[in-house]
């Protein structure tokens, strides 16, 4: 595969990882990265790990939920009602997600090796 495809296809895995974090945040980030890929299915294990509760994420969600510049916008989401809860997700969590999607979408392989987000590559360390 190519550096190119390699990279496309771990942005769009970690932006899926983003859909199904901790309260509502992840219908936000799923249709924006639907709308940045829409010829592909998005679902949560792009960034979460398969049948564990959302806080585990895997190595592509953790570099994508580390790209966040407002790190506590899934506590300040659970406060917001109505439509406070709205504009909170128009306002904050649509921008946050383009903002770490294009941070993402930016590395290049190496970053993405040394990220640790490609299977099949670790660390020596690691078993």
């Amino acid at each position: 595969m190519n550096r190119s495809k390699s990279l496309c296809l771990l942005m769009l895995a970690a932006s899926m990882l983003l859909f199904c974090g901790e309260s509502q945040a992840h219908s936000v980030f799923k249709k924006r990265m639907q709308a940045n890929f829409p010829n592909k299915k998005i679902s949560c294990n792009a960034c979460h790990v398969d049948k564990q509760p959302k806080t585990e994420r895997n190595a592509y969600g953790e570099l994508f939920t580390k790209t966040f510049e407002n790190k506590t916008m899934s506590a300040d989401l659970k406060e917001k009602k109505g439509a406070e809860k709205k504009a909170f997700e128009a306002e904050v969590l649509t921008v946050e997600f383009d903002k770490a999607y294009e941070k993402i979408k930016a590395m290049t392989f190496a970053d993405l090796v040394e990220a640790g987000v490609i299977d099949g590559i670790t660390d020596k360390e690691e078993k």
